[in-house]
């Protein structure tokens, strides 16, 4: 009678090998995207190492050797197409422009729901509009845009449709990147919902009517409106927070990092209720109640 080899699934090591191979090669500019879309690419392997452990793991120690070797160099291979044969083979993005006029309009609500993207917003230059930018997307998505106006109060949506749960071979080339500029001449309330990928948020020229952030796994770093008094929260699952309270806003900074490591700025104080506030928290004019909440990973706050 046969006697099956029993061990600890490869899977979990070789995620964890494949996460720190990514993150290694960014810290060394290797990689020429953003990590968690090379991430997103190369989930496959995954379940090709699931698929080596069922075949031939289980069977015999070097069974078990084997299908380790064989997922390590589906990994390795993945990885340099990844940096190296897509970037041959790169082409530029076929970008479109969007736009929504100001119009008269005193106050808004934005929401901007890429899927998996680099996600980049910041103030216009330009009075004439409410929303202005760029939105270069996967292959397979389409940009999909609602507009509602009630009085004075403007609604605008942006979200992808189309797009496959996980879009492996929709795009070659470097990230697609939605490229946003916001009016900072009436308050915002902003909703970014983002599922994979970078949110840079340079927003301490608008003026804050609410914030809401949340990205499930990647890499966000924002710099809040400086003007305005509004709630905000900013949320993730997996992947590094970075928040800057920018100079003349006051701030009260809640923090729920589950697992997650956090830092917070000596100019914050800790209150006995657990949250951290800057000095002239409480009767400024320009003021944000922020609550951050991080799964795994890193929370940065910073006070400028």
């Amino acid at each position: 009678m046969t006697k099956s080899y029993r061990h600890g699934s490869i899977v979990g090591p070789v995620m964890l090998i494949g996460l720190g191979a990514v993150l290694l090669l960014d810290n060394l500019d290797l990689l020429g995207q953003s990590p968690w879309t090379v991430l997103l690419d190369l989930w496959p392997v995954i379940l090709i190492a699931a698929g080596l452990d069922l075949a031939i793991g289980y069977r015999s120690l070097a069974g078990a050797l084997v299908a380790a070797a064989l997922a390590l160099l589906v990994l390795g291979g993945s990885l340099a197409w990844v940096t190296q044969g897509k970037s041959q083979l790169a082409s530029e993005i076929p970008g479109e422009t969007v736009q929504v006029e100001l119009n008269g309009v005193t106050s808004a609500g934005v929401e901007l729901s890429p899927v998996a993207s680099v996600l980049q917003v910041g103030a216009l230059a330009d009075s004439t509009y409410l929303l202005s930018g760029t939105i270069a997307s996967y292959r397979d998505e389409e940009v999909t845009q609602a507009y509602q106006r009630t009085g004075g109060h403007a609604q605008v949506k942006l979200e992808t449709a189309g797009a496959a749960v996980v879009p492996t071979t929709a795009f070659v080339g470097t990230s697609p990147t939605w490229d946003v500029g916001l009016t900072p001449t009436i308050p915002l309330d902003l909703a970014v919902h983002l599922v994979a990928g970078q949110a840079d948020l340079v927003l301490s020229e608008l003026n804050g009517d609410g914030l809401d952030v949340e990205l499930v796994f990647g890499q966000s770093s924002m710099v809040l409106p400086a003007s305005g008094r509004y709630d905000g929260r900013v949320s993730g699952v997996f992947g590094q927070t970075a928040v800057v309270i920018p100079a003349g806003l006051e701030a009260s900074v809640r923090i729920e990092p589950l697992l997650a490591t956090h830092t917070i700025d000596s100019d914050l104080r800790p209150l006995p209720d657990g949250r951290y506030v800057t000095a002239g928290y409480g009767s400024a004019e320009n003021q944000v109640d922020l609550v951050i909440s991080q799964v795994v990973g890193i929370i940065d706050v910073q006070a400028e």
